[in-house]
This record gives structure tokens, sequence and C-alpha cells, in this order.
């Protein structure tokens, strides 16, 4: 994108009139969702998240914005429900669903969710002693997650015989494992799962539980209890892959609303070789691991003192013109798209909450690494500062999936056709040569000259009559990348 985001004014965004900031999220709008949003680095903290970030990209190409999606994934896999803060109604924690989205010339896309796995396993090795478990199943089976988070049951057997014969009853024994994170290197195949007879019903239990509900499960002759439910899910897939398991009406479904997507279309520069890539360091490679423990540890006394999770004024403000300021651009995209804005509001909402949910990450993240003490009586406050930096990451989220569902999750006939043309005008320039796109396309006139028609009346495309050298006149179709 051009480097404007919402989120760039943030601060003085409250100071302008209704008419002016209305006349800038004009302006903004007609280029967002043409061009996807740069990542923001202004987002990633100084704490954690900045040393960890340039190391990992010594050791991979691997897009910065899917490395720092990773750790950010991590860091709240180790969070989990320790944390968590009352917003409004709600109790939010900060558990989240993230998918990284590759183009099919973005190599490295797994690498990603290679870390988060690999430095988790690392920081349960170190605190094996308490027994901590940050990973869930990875094997996209409803019955094996529900297995692994539900409470112990009360198990009756009979001991004895004749009149001896008596009931006993006991709590079964086993390891409940209620927050962590369930990560797929191949998206697609969790999605592939997802749909399958044996598990019916575990879409619906994945937005249960995101929301932190308590979830119970009543079969023929057992119940099934989840208490304080803290489940992420983290993965990657290239776009095509993801688009090829997902329908129209997905688009609408509230799973797909909980995710947050990173997409990188293209490939940036040549692709180092494997020992081009530095090997990983030791030193540095325990310092994670250290760090990782010591969040850990800041979460566990958060939980332990019962210290509250608040938002300082400053963070208010921060977030409420965040709020403001996407209703506002929801409401002039409303005048030109009402089908879209529409569309869009229903993301806004599950977007809207990440901000909380990343702003814990953050905070938490920033009271392990300043040695801050923590008590009942003060709480933990959430400062502006932290919050800026949740709300402009959520912003290039909110972006991406603006872009997504403008662009990509495209699946009625119209739309497939109209998205095919866009890509071959694009590689073009933009401009095309009427009778060679028909011949590329290989429809036939007809339904060519009917996209072609819509295109047109949407303002999509141009069909612009030019004069050649030679003296005779050809038509060109343009692609106009404002509306």
């Amino acid at each position: 994108m051009s480097g404007v985001t919402m989120s760039e004014g943030s601060d003085v965004g409250a100071a302008m009139p209704l008419a002016t900031r209305l006349q800038e999220a004009r302006r903004i709008e007609q280029l967002r969702y043409f061009e996807l949003p740069q990542f923001p680095v202004r987002a990633v903290p100084d704490d954690f998240f900045t040393p960890v970030l340039e190391y990992l990209q010594t050791m991979t190409d691997a897009p910065k914005e899917f490395l720092f999606s990773s750790m950010l994934m991590t860091v709240g896999a180790v969070i989990g429900n320790r944390v968590a803060m009352q917003v409004g109604s709600q109790m939010v924690k900060p558990n989240l669903y993230g998918l990284c989205l590759a183009g099919s010339t973005v190599g490295r896309k797994t690498t990603a969710v290679s870390f988060c796995t690999r430095y988790l396993e690392m920081t349960q090795e170190a605190l094996k002693e308490e027994m901590v478990n940050l990973r869930m199943p990875d094997s996209g089976s409803h019955e094996g997650l529900i297995e692994c988070m539900r409470e112990p049951r009360l198990l009756t057997r009979y001991e004895g015989s004749g009149a001896n014969r008596v009931l006993v009853e006991e709590m079964e024994k086993k390891v409940v494992v209620n927050s962590g994170i369930a990560s797929f290197s191949e998206f697609a195949g969790f999605m592939d799962n997802l749909r399958k007879d044996y598990n019916k019903g575990m879409e619906s239990f994945i937005l249960d539980v995101y929301d932190g509900n308590c979830h119970t499960r009543q079969l023929k002759n057992e119940q099934s209890r989840i208490l304080n439910p803290c489940l992420s899910i983290f993965g990657a897939s290239t776009l095509t892959q993801f688009l090829q398991r997902i329908t129209e009406n997905d688009k609408h479904s509230g799973f797909l609303q909980r995710i947050f997507y990173c997409y990188v279309s293209e490939q940036r520069g040549k692709l180092r070789s494997l020992i081009e890539n530095s090997a990983p360091d030791d030193g540095m490679e325990a310092l994670i691991v250290a760090s990782l423990v010591k969040i850990y540890r800041v979460a566990a006394t958060i939980e332990r003192d019962e210290v509250k999770v608040r938002l300082s004024g400053e963070a208010r403000v921060v977030y409420q013109e965040s709020y403001q300021r996407e209703l506002e651009e929801i409401a002039v995209i409303k005048k030109g798209d009402a089908e879209f804005s529409g569309v869009l509001l229903g993301y806004h909402g599950r977007l809207d909450m990440m901000k909380f949910k990343v702003a814990m990450i953050y905070a938490v993240v920033e009271v392990a690494g300043q040695n801050m003490v923590l008590d009942r009586r003060n709480g933990l406050f959430i400062s502006g500062d932290v919050m800026k930096g949740a709300v402009r990451l959520i912003t290039y989220f909110w972006h991406t999936t603006g872009y997504l569902l403008r662009h990509q999750f495209k699946f009625t006939p119209y739309e497939q056709r109209m998205k095919r043309i866009v890509e071959m005008l694009k590689k073009q320039d933009g401009k095309m040569n009427r009778r060679e796109l028909l011949q590329r396309t290989g429809w036939p006139a007809k339904e060519f000259d009917e996209v072609l028609a819509t295109g047109m009346e949407s303002g999509t495309l141009t069909l612009v009559e030019e004069k050649q050298p030679t003296g005779q006149s050809a038509k060109f179709i343009y692609l106009e990348l404002r509306k």
C-alpha cells in the first residue's frame, strides 16, 4: 500500500472535524481495497518481539509478518487463561485464531508455524517439573480436543460380589489442558478434517470456546465439561488451497470472522538457500526460552494474586478513537457498496475485540521485560502506548481482511470470471487489447461481453478505442485502480 493507514493518524484523528475525518476516510478507502497494507513495523514492541524477530530473520527468509505472527501466537499460548480482562460485559482472554496466507510464489510459509511449535516445546521442557502443557492436539479431531480439554469425570464401579457388592465412586485421574494452541503447518488439511462427518459439531465448538465460554457436551452415558477454555489456533496455507475449501456461506460464518489473516501475495526477492541461512545460536535460543518462561511466570502471578487487568485513561481514548474511525470508514464504504460494507461489519466486531487480546499480550510481555512489580491493589494497567501498538497491528489485519474480502474471497461465477480478468490486466500493467484478452480467457464472446459490461458498469473496467500508428483503431480494456 502507499503506507497510509488509519492507525498512523490515531494521535490526531480526534482533533479533526467530522467532515475532515470523513473526507480522509474516503481518500484512504480508495487506496485500501485495491492494494495490500504494509506490515506496520511500529506495531512490534521493543520488549521481546523486536530482538526475536530480528534473530529469526537470520535463520529464514520467511516473510517477517509471518514470523511476527508466529511469535505473537507463541506468547499468547504461554500466557493462556492465566490472564483475562473485563471488557464491557465480556471477559476477554488472549487466545487468537491466526492464519498466514501465502501467494503461490511465496516460499517458507510453514516455517513460521514450525518456530511456534519449536519454542513452545522448549518452554514446556523448561517447565516440565510444573507439568505445564501449552500445546493442544493437532490431529484436527473434535474428540481429541474435547478429551484434552474436558474436566475429570466422576467414575463409578462395583466392587465385591453378592451381599458385599458395593458401588464405589472416584474422580477420574486425567491431565486437563484447557489452555494452549493447536498449530497446523498445512491449514488446508485442518479445514478438510473440520468438514468430515466424524467431526460434526467441531466448528460450533470452536466458535464457542473462542469466546472463553464454558462448554458442556452431553452424550448418552457421559457428559464432557470444559471450564475456562483458552484455545488458540494457528496455521499456514497457500491462498489457493484455502479458497478451494471455503464457500460463499463460509465467508459469513463466525469461524472465518474470528481469524486474523496475515497475507503475503508474492515473493520478495530471491529465496536464500539452506546454507545461506544462519544456524541457530545456542545463546539466543536459551534467551528466548528464558524469556518465555519469565512471561509464563508473570502470567501465573497475575492469576495467583488475582491481579486485575485494566485500561488506562489514555488507552481508553486510543481504543475509542480507533473504533470510531473504523465505523466512519464502513459508513463511507456503505454509500458506494452497501453489500460489501455489511460483510465488513460482520468481521469488524471480532477484529475490534482482538485489540484487547493483543494489548494484554503486549502488556504482560512489557511487565516481564522490564521486571515490573505487580500487586492486587494496583493491578495491571494497559498503557496508551501499548494500546497504540495493538491498534496498529489489528488495523493491519483489518485492512488485510478487507482486501481479501474485496478481491479474493469471491465465489459466484461472475466474481470468479471478473477476478480472472483483473489478474490478467494486472500482469499487463492494467491495459490489454480487447481481442487479445478475449482470446486469453477462452470464453464464448457473449459470456465475455457480459462480464465486460458489468465490470464497466461497476467502474472496475474501462473500454477505450484508440487510434494505432497504422491508422486503424483498436479497442483496449483498462483496469480502473480507483473507483
